[in-house]
């Protein structure tokens, strides 16, 4: 239902069924229960009751009139002579007749005795009358005899109620069903108005009319006055229904004027709950919004050490009107106001500190890697907001700048093993054709020195092209690993014993420390083997000749530590860290044959088997540390 004209027809018959299923309703039930159940007859009803009290009314006014007439009131002779025409026999079915103390008749009907009457009463009527000196003068006392006839025999407003009592009497259980089919019809109008509120032809969304504009507050005062006036109204015009037409006209329009109000403040307030704009759209809302970008404005201009004094001198001056006004009236509602407003901070600091815990969480989880966490800024105070929100601008710039580091790395690594596989093909050509002039006599010695230079620089590029592959894979971590116990002793013995001839050439003396019991370790052969080896190579490279090279083992903290010192023949005279960095040597003339990848693929080795690689400097004391993981004890 989004049609304009198809609400408010809804609207108009939910108004009609309401007040019609609410009127029958009643009227049905409560003849029942106040007529029908009790068997009451037509002179027993408030139907003929209410013609009742107005005839009587009217007989009292004629016997005032006529005792002014024992004065002598000419006037009040004409009233008597009026007031009697109107109850002629011929006019209503009311009679009434007056007589003396001593039974001598005064006025009314003299054959009231020989009639039949469902109603009757008997009353003795007395007047006094005082002069100006406030003299008794005269008293006229009389016995009034008045009464309804059965059956009724003229036509007036006791025959009119008659014809609505047999109306009532035949018809209530018609009239009850009517009613409660009326009010079910109400109630599915009135849901399909619910449904349909807010909703308009060619839109999903909820739709604002100029009605639900108005600031809720305002229309709920102006709807409230206004149907607590129709009520009143309704009140007021229902007490003379029995007066006419107009005054039942009026009692119509006071009820449609209250149920249509009632139901514009019901659909009204529906259409905001589903806007979600009913405290929004509300005087005082702005009011308090107005206030609230006041305190937020001087709250920005504060600097956090204002904001904390200003709110630490307001308590403190409250506290003290509070404790002077307490010490000199004694006031308990000042205590407890005290109270309250302490208890009102006490929440505010630990609100604050929740605030600065989740914070701090944060920045601890940013800080620790997880770069791409970002802290719950809702509910927060201006400044903690602003604080949290800076943490999670660093932690999204700290993540932006590894995932570019991370895709440098493996541009570089996709580099480096695209043009080391591209160099493989025509290298391994240049070494078998020098394998091949190798093979052939020739007599030329200069030649043979030729082929022994491209022989001895293939093969140096043939290393250098396997150990960027190689540094190319531990770096991104593509190189399997299977790890398993391994007596670490005995790695480092095999590989010194490996290197002893060539550690001697370079007048270089082993020092083996290793403990007598196996330490055993978790990891994988191959790579400790390619770590120790590159180790000893670069000492067999870089060592200062006549000196001596230690390889210690010890186990420290749950972990085994391989150790490699020796001193070097050229000045060290950069940063350790970058001796791991890729192409980097410690001979600056690089006269030497290394590569500048050993330490670089050693240390992406270790991390491999969740170890930890450390180079230290001291001087030209070069010391390199591998940590490995123990293995677990059987």
């Amino acid at each position: 239902m989004r049609k304009g004209w198809v609400k408010g027809l809804c609207a108009l018959l939910f108004v009609v069924f309401l007040l019609v299923g609410i009127a029958a309703t009643a009227l049905s039930v409560n003849w029942y229960y106040e007529v029908d159940s009790a068997k009451l007859s037509f002179y027993d009803t408030s139907l003929c009751w209410s013609q009742f009290q107005k005839d009587k009314n009217l007989l009292y006014s004629v016997s005032q009139a006529w005792a002014q007439t024992v004065l002598e009131d000419s006037a009040a002779s004409g009233k008597v002579a009026e007031m009697l025409e109107k109850l002629d026999e011929g006019n209503t079915n009311f009679r009434v007749a007056a007589y003396t103390e001593e039974g001598d008749f005064l006025f009314g009907h003299e054959e009231m005795e020989h009639q039949v009457y469902e109603v009757y009463h008997t009353e003795n009527w007395r007047v006094e009358y005082y002069s100006q000196s406030e003299q008794k003068v005269k008293a006229v006392e009389f016995d009034l005899y008045y009464g309804v006839l059965n059956p009724l025999q003229v036509e007036d407003g006791y025959s009119q109620a008659k014809v609505i009592y047999d109306l009532m009497n035949e018809n209530w259980p018609v009239m009850l069903g009517v009613g409660i089919a009326c009010l079910l019809l109400a109630i599915v109008l009135f849901v399909m108005l619910i449904r349909g509120a807010g909703r308009h032809v060619g839109t999903e969304e909820v739709t604002l009319n100029w009605q639900d504009k108005i600031p809720f507050d305002l229309y709920l005062v102006i709807s409230g006055v206004l149907i607590c006036l129709a009520v009143a109204g309704l009140t007021e015009s229902s007490i003379y229904l029995d007066e006419g037409l107009p005054i039942f006209l009026a009692f119509c329009l006071c009820a449609v004027a209250a149920v249509a109000l009632a139901l514009a403040l019901i659909l009204t307030a529906t259409t905001r709950i589903k806007a979600r704009t009913l405290f929004k759209n509300t005087l005082i809302w702005r009011v308090c919004k107005l206030i609230w970008r006041g305190v937020t404005a001087v709250s920005a201009a504060l600097p956090l050490i204002g904001k904390a004094a200003l709110v630490s001198g307001g308590y403190l001056l409250v506290s003290m009107m509070l404790m002077i006004r307490v010490c000199y009236h004694r006031a308990g509602f000042l205590v407890v106001l005290w109270t309250l407003l302490t208890l009102v901070v006490i929440a505010y600091l630990l609100w604050w500190a929740y605030q600065w815990k989740r914070v701090r969480i944060g920045a601890s989880k940013i800080i620790a890697g997880e770069t791409d966490y970002a802290i719950d800024t809702s509910h927060m105070s201006p400044d903690m907001k602003q604080h949290a929100g800076e943490l999670n601008n660093l932690g999204q710039a700290i993540s932006a700048a590894v995932d570019e580091r991370m895709k440098s790395e493996r541009f570089r690594a996709e580099l480096i093993t695209n043009v080391s596989h591209d160099l493989k093909t025509p290298l391994t050509s240049i070494i078998n054709y020098v394998d091949l002039l190798k093979k052939e006599d020739i007599p030329n010695p200069t030649a043979q020195e030729y082929i022994e230079v491209l022989d001895r620089k293939s093969q140096r590029l043939k290393k250098l092209t396997e150990d960027l592959v190689e540094a190319s894979k531990a770096s991104t971590g593509s190189l399997s690993v299977e790890r398993e116990k391994l007596d670490a002793g005995q790695l480092i013995r095999q590989a010194v014993g490996e290197y002893e001839e060539k550690l001697t050439d370079a007048g270089l003396s082993p020092v083996v420390t290793v403990p007598d019991k196996p330490v055993y370790i978790m990891a994988d052969g191959r790579h400790v083997w390619r770590i120790l080896d590159n180790l000893l190579g670069n000492c067999v490279k870089y060592a200062l000749g006549g000196t001596r090279v230690y390889v210690e083992l010890e186990v420290r903290a749950g972990e085994a530590v391989m150790t490699v010192k020796n001193i070097s023949s050229q000045p060290l005279n950069i940063p350790a860290y970058q001796l791991m960095d890729r192409f980097v040597r410690g001979d600056e003339s690089r006269s030497t044959e290394g590569s500048g990848l050993g330490l670089s693929i050693a240390a992406s080795l270790t991390q491999l088997q969740k170890g930890t690689f450390d180079l230290r400097i001291d001087g030209d004391l070069f010391k390199a540390t591998v940590k490995l993981p123990l293995a677990k004890e059987d």
